[in-house]
């Protein structure tokens, strides 16, 4: 069984007007069983990387229904925990630009996880508009991950440059072996990207002409959540910008996520421009695409109303 309330699902959640279905724990859509599968298959590729906070520590006490946990049963619940808030914490998020198929963002994204970093994300896909142009004006070419640390003025290209700095200045320093440059590391991002079958490489044709001026949709996601994945491979395809808060298991933002929501699940936007929210994947997937996806190079983004 699993510890959740009905908050979710009802029409208001937290100044957001939530519209979509209610939300389901680890429920697969029907006729998306293979496509699930496949998005599981980078945990065992990956060796879990990328779904944990640093420290994470996993145990099995007595169940109390009023508190998170990762899962339930018999009784007994996990309790999950980590070590990140004896981490150094950035005053600013990060800023990477980066899409969602490359296998050197897939690395960054990663360590991202581990050290329960959130992050702003300019995506940009192979014949992306939006984004691309910033990066050559700031870093003179066009190479991804491209990373902006507003903290520390720096700016860097290269992935093993970038998970170096990010674990020297985030973490205790010492780059985890599975992310440590190897051939076989370059090939395992690379197969379990395989998994995806391109998705979140190219730039929609349906995606609007300009999102510059859109407001950051926010994201609970974490590296490894293979549905957060499909998510923020439409999120790149169409060159929305996002807040991604990072929550893999450990991070203690599940917690007041939990008590905020009566229930812990990602993928979950907010979307600022309109003022909704969603839980589910194929909703928030559905949602993207028809308000932002339309083609028209124009979107309509006066708020939904508020029922009182």
């Amino acid at each position: 069984m699993t510890t959740e309330s009905p908050t979710a699902s009802s029409p208001l959640v937290n100044d957001f007007k939530y519209i979509g279905p209610p939300p389901k724990r680890y429920a697969v859509p029907k006729g998306y069983i293979f496509r699930t599968l496949w998005g599981f298959m980078p945990i065992f590729i990956r060796g879990g990387c990328g779904g944990s906070s640093f420290g994470y520590k996993p145990k099995m006490v007595p169940e109390i229904s009023t508190t998170y946990s990762g899962i339930s049963f018999f009784g007994y619940q996990s309790l999950e925990t980590s070590t990140v808030d004896t981490l150094p914490r950035p005053a600013e998020p990060l800023e990477l630009y980066e899409f969602e198929a490359c296998p050197f963002c897939k690395k960054v994204r990663e360590a991202i996880t581990i050290l329960d970093l959130d992050v702003k994300v300019y995506p940009c896909p192979k014949n992306g508009t939006t984004w691309r142009p910033r990066v050559l004006e700031s870093g003179g070419k066009l190479q991804f991950p491209f990373l902006v640390d507003k903290n520390t003025g720096k700016s860097m290209y290269e992935s093993d440059a970038i998970v170096k700095y990010l674990f020297e200045t985030y973490g205790h320093g010492r780059v985890p072996k599975k992310l440590q440059p190897s051939r076989w590391l370059t090939f395992t991002l690379m197969v379990a990207l395989m998994m995806f079958f391109g998705r979140g490489r190219m730039a929609s044709p349906k995606r609007l002409k300009d999102t510059s001026k859109l407001k950051p949709i926010t994201l609970w996601a974490f590296e490894l959540s293979p549905f957060s994945a499909f998510v923020r491979a439409t999120l790149c395809e169409l060159e929305l910008p996002y807040y991604q808060i990072t929550c893999g298991r450990g991070s203690p933002k599940r917690i007041p996520f939990f008590e905020k929501h009566g229930r812990f699940q990602v993928p979950y936007i907010e979307d600022p421009n309109r003022g909704i929210s969603l839980f589910e994947s194929d909703a928030i997937i559905k949602y993207l695409n028809e308000t932002y996806g339309n083609g028209t190079g124009a979107v309509e983004l006066t708020p939904i109303k508020k029922e009182n």
